[in-house]
């Protein structure tokens, strides 16, 4: 008899072991609440790749880094260096290739929460694309080359529970005048 009880205890831990993994424990699906209401995302992903790359015909750069913006919001964190070093020579292509054009399509999550009317955008993508055309603007890029939009995503790479590391994708195509 007390085989009996140890083997029915030892699958009950078992039960009880599965049943929290599948079920309780290792569940990090986010609730979606009210619409307002802030997003608190997963941990990033391992395969999430930030690369942005600039490709239009003979000229091709890309960048480890990404612009990176707070969860929610158009506010960007710094560019680091690599990215700077990397957009310095996008600025240098745009102006010798004034019939060129550069498309920022910023980023957004469905269940951001964003507030448009505090903003001139459509929607939190392009208020980030915005924010990316003026950091290009301040470099020395003409805002006529430089077209905005919001790209709603699935995909997504934070750090932590606030930044989102992938904010923009970006892509050349002839100025239309």
């Amino acid at each position: 008899m007390r085989i009996v009880y140890s083997l029915l205890l030892a699958g009950l831990f078992i039960l009880g072991y599965f049943l929290c993994k599948s079920y309780l424990c290792g569940n990090t699906a986010v609730s979606s609440g009210a619409a307002t209401s802030a997003i608190v995302p997963a941990a990033a992903k391992d395969n999430c790749n930030v690369t942005l790359k600039f490709k239009d015909r003979d000229f091709s750069k890309s960048s480890s880094d990404n612009f990176r913006f707070n969860v929610n919001t158009s506010d960007l964190e710094d560019p680091s260096s690599v990215l700077v070093k990397t957009l310095d020579e996008v600025v240098t292509y745009l102006e010798n290739n004034s019939g060129r054009a550069l498309t920022i399509n910023g980023l957004y999550l469905e269940n951001e929460s964003f507030d448009a009317d505090l903003e001139e955008s459509e929607n939190l993508g392009q208020a980030r694309a915005n924010v990316v055309k003026t950091v290009l603007e301040e470099m020395g890029a003409e805002g006529d080359q430089i077209l905005t939009t919001g790209l709603l995503t699935k995909e997504s790479c934070f750090r932590g529970d606030t930044l989102l590391m992938k904010g923009v994708e970006v892509k050349f195509d002839r100025l239309d005048k």
